[in-house]
């Protein structure tokens, strides 16, 4: 991507336009002055020429990409793409809106996405290893991909069955039944066989991406009074999602057609959005909210509602109740010990972690370095192993009895892959204007429960800008069961 030079040839420097979303005022304009990104008042911006407007978008873009990589800046394009076109200024608030899309899209891709695009990256047959399927699960993913194949000739080539399946193909079937969300995600919650045939099988041949599921399950129904019989074609999923006759894919890569339905699944939200009264601009950063919450297990009738109308959230508004966390198949206790020692520090202090085990309760305060070395705290600080985090996995481990996959589920419970991730994504939704709470103060009290259980509770501190409060129960196989979630903004 080509940089965005001043007159006299040099590019803005990078951080400047991260430096304005402090601006408290979310109305002032975005502009650009020779290499350098300014705001300024309502007024003024009536004087800015298009081609100002537009070369300032696109150093935006540039520094997006610098910060968060070129996936990221992908994701947006839409959203730059609409203001290139218009040649529109940008608000503090709105470039506010995409600093925080950004944050939260690389977040998603590298807890869900990561292992799919490397995989997606490599060049002939990608090799997705899915030999720890269930043997049902296999014989669905093939069936599946040989009706994919044959609805879409030559898209998908170099099949090898028994242990890689094919690129974007099983990418997306990888992507529906093995991703961090574990049992929380759609495929998992449906019971009905046929059902969950359906639902892989539309996702596929659309080669739709993980944001879009909550859209096809709401459009199973409309796909089989269009087809009451066999399996449903990509012309069939077309027709019932977007109303509207498909595209000819004829010498098509599976890329292209992603591409596509993506683009019908944006411009689908975006047209609702600005029915119910947004602006283009507002209703385009209202989709990205949307898209970057869908797979959360919020329903999709929840989000269009608090992003027109921002209100307090409650379990009531989730389609799917979720996990304790977003915690991927593959992950070890190890990789759940090394987020914690990460996230606890990062967070907003002091965010508590409070154990029971039996009469016994040890409170663990991430602000507390009372006894440290001047070493152990460098150490703290950078994420590594301390004695106060061995301390606390110490802890954890007695609460869970040594149970290796309850543990895991617990401590990951704990990172910012747990409860907290709820502030971060559904703040503005439940009422709270500006940025996305990113690394926000937590109170955490577990304690054992019944037949091996562990009783989880989260809880923001009184008088922060949200208030969160969630409770869960993690079983001994690992899996949880939510029982309340509520969050409001002050």
């Amino acid at each position: 991507m080509a940089q965005i030079n001043n007159q006299m040839g040099v590019a803005p420097a990078m951080g400047q336009f991260e430096a304005l979303t402090q601006n408290i005022d979310s109305g002032r304009y975005v502009y650009l002055r020779g290499n350098r990104a300014l705001d300024e008042n309502s007024f003024m911006h009536l004087f800015t020429r298009r081609s100002v407007n537009i070369a300032t978008t696109e150093a935006l873009r540039n520094e997006i990409t610098a910060k968060f990589g070129q996936d990221v800046s992908d994701a947006l394009r839409p959203t730059f793409d609409s203001f290139i076109q218009s040649g529109k200024q940008m608000t503090v608030g709105t470039m506010k809106s995409i600093f925080t899309a950004a944050a939260d899209t690389r977040r998603i891709q590298q807890k869900i996405d990561a292992p799919i695009l490397q995989q997606k990256k490599q060049a002939g047959c990608d090799r997705i290893d899915a030999k720890n399927w269930p043997a049902e699960t296999k014989a669905l993913a093939k069936e599946v991909l040989l009706h994919t194949m044959d609805q879409h000739p030559n898209m998908f080539k170099n099949i090898e069955m028994a242990t890689g399946l094919p690129s974007l193909a099983l990418a997306t079937i990888f992507n529906t039944i093995d991703t961090a969300s574990g049992e929380g995600t759609i495929f998992h919650s449906l019971q009905d066989p046929q059902t969950k045939k359906d639902f892989l099988t539309a996702r596929c041949v659309l080669q739709a991406e993980i944001f879009h599921e909550r859209h096809i399950l709401d459009n199973l129904q409309a796909m089989r009074q269009l087809q009451p019989q066999g399996n449903i074609t990509y012309q069939t999923a077309w027709r019932a999602c977007f109303q509207s006759e498909p595209p000819h894919v004829i010498g098509m890569r599976g890329q292209q057609l992603s591409s596509l339905s993506f683009d019908a699944f944006l411009n689908k939200n975006i047209t609702e959005l600005i029915n119910r009264g947004m602006t283009r601009e507002n209703a385009e950063m209202g989709n990205l909210t949307i898209n970057l919450n869908i797979s959360s297990g919020i329903s999709l009738r929840a989000l269009m509602d608090t992003v027109v109308h921002p209100r307090p959230i409650s379990l009531n508004d989730f389609a799917i109740h979720p996990q304790l966390s977003s915690l991927s198949t593959t992950s070890t206790l190890k990789d759940a010990n090394k987020a914690l020692i990460r996230d606890f520090y990062r967070q907003e202090a002091p965010t508590v972690i409070s154990i029971q085990i039996g009469d016994q309760t040890s409170v663990n305060r991430n602000n507390d370095l009372a006894g440290m070395t001047e070493q152990e705290k460098t150490e703290y600080r950078g994420g590594k192993p301390t004695q106060k985090t061995n301390q606390i996995f110490e802890q954890l481990g007695r609460l869970c009895n040594g149970n290796e996959a309850q543990l895991k589920m617990v401590t990951m419970g704990l990172t910012q892959a747990g409860p907290v991730s709820f502030l971060r994504s559904l703040s503005q939704c439940a009422g709270r204007a500006g940025n996305a709470l990113e690394h926000s103060a937590m109170e955490y009290s577990l304690q054992q429960g019944n037949n091996g259980d562990v009783i989880f509770n989260a809880k923001t501190p009184d008088g922060y800008p949200v208030n969160l409060t969630a409770s869960y129960t993690v079983h001994p196989d690992g899996s949880s069961t939510i029982h309340t979630l509520n969050i409001s903004a002050h």
